[in-house]
């Protein structure tokens, strides 16, 4: 594969910068694009595939960039990251048309930083999570990113990059919504007690899930920082497609498209343990991903569902840990996932006691008796 030649890389005019990424233009989209190859473990720039475009008449950006992206036949035995600074996040038609490139370019992955969310097209909401759902890492662009885009993007003339009046207000405003849609809400910004609430069993209709995988690397296991995050169950209450968190955590994990040829280690942190149809369908995805383990950390075991028993104990003859949460990992969860405002984590009354109830009664389920 040869790549094109782009030996003088046209530049953003200034103004055109400014005045888009600022979005002063609703019907006009700028699109700043770089592509990375994996290398080891590392992502090196391909220089030449860097640059930008913008909507051309009725095609919008995004979709002008998968043609240009299809006209460099990649090298299929090779992983990608593209990374879009955009004007605007995808309407549905564009996050529909991504999401099937996604699907079918296994060997590609996409970040998309936007300086605003375009509302004007009905159903933007739903296929911004469903482009999330399918492994594309969304993102408000924050100053870092504007001033990346400034010097690598745009014909400055040697300026410093100046923010506009009330920047930082709209990306804090552009950021929440952005959680709100994917839906994040409940756990970042001012609902703090969310987290203190779930993960006190105070509300049983409700299931968070924290999650963290760890690749073998050198003999130990490594944090891959990219896929780390949270969900929560979807159903009535969120207007969405129902579906239990764990459920919805094995759709994110199979779009991630792990190399098979690696070992990786998921560790998810969960207000409830899971029902006996999750617990098969972990069993399950266990036994078709050989090289994927499963640790699971409840706050609590969920008695609701007939069979519960049985289900945990076969999610644990399948290989999966599974063990009650402690101070250590509540602790641990506050401090990486919560937009805690730096307040410190403060135990709830009588968790020590909630623990080693829980933790007996776990036991008692697996069969595993205390010495």
């Amino acid at each position: 594969w040869v790549p094109p030649a782009c030996a003088h890389r046209p530049l953003m005019d200034a103004t055109t910068f400014k005045e888009n990424f600022a979005n002063t233009w609703e019907n006009e989209t700028e699109l700043c694009y770089e592509v990375e190859v994996l290398e080891g473990d590392t992502w090196a720039p391909v220089e030449e595939l860097q640059g930008f475009l913008c909507n051309q008449g009725p095609c919008h950006a995004e979709l002008c960039f998968l043609c240009l992206v299809r006209s460099w036949h990649v090298d299929e035995g090779k992983q990608y990251r593209l990374t879009w600074h955009i004007s605007w996040s995808p309407c549905p038609n564009c996050a529909q048309k991504l999401v099937k490139f996604l699907h079918d370019n296994s060997h590609v992955s996409l970040r998309i930083f936007a300086a605003g969310i375009q509302t004007t097209f009905s159903g933007h909401e739903d296929w911004l999570r469903k482009l999330r759902d399918s492994g594309a890492q969304l993102a408000i662009m924050t100053l870092k990113e504007l001033q990346h885009c400034w010097d690598t993007f745009v014909d400055n003339q040697g300026q410093p990059f100046e923010p506009w009046p009330n920047l930082v207000e709209h990306i804090q405003t552009e950021s929440q919504k952005l959680k709100d849609i994917l839906g994040e809400l409940h756990l970042v910004g001012p609902c703090r007690e969310t987290k203190r609430r779930n993960f006190r069993n105070k509300c049983e209709n409700q299931t968070y899930l924290c999650y963290e995988v760890e690749v073998w690397k050198d003999g130990k296991w490594t944090k891959v920082e990219e896929l780390q995050g949270f969900l929560r169950n979807q159903g009535a209450d969120t207007h969405r497609e129902p579906g239990h968190a764990e459920l919805c955590f094995l759709d994110r994990v199979r779009s991630w498209h792990l190399d098979e040829g690696r070992q990786y280690r998921l560790t998810c942190y969960i207000s409830w343990t899971p029902g006996p149809d999750c617990a098969q369908k972990l069993v399950e995805f266990l036994g078709e991903n050989r090289h994927v383990s499963l640790r699971i950390f409840a706050a609590g075991i969920h008695t609701k569902y007939r069979g519960h028993e049985d289900g945990l104990r076969q999610l644990w003859d399948a290989g999966a840990q599974i063990a009650i949460m402690t101070l250590n990992e509540l602790q641990h969860c506050w401090e990486t996932f919560v937009d805690n405002q730096g307040q410190p984590f403060e135990p709830w009354p009588i968790q020590v006691e909630h623990i080693q109830t829980e933790s007996q009664k776990l036991k008692d389920i697996l069969r595993v008796r205390s010495l």
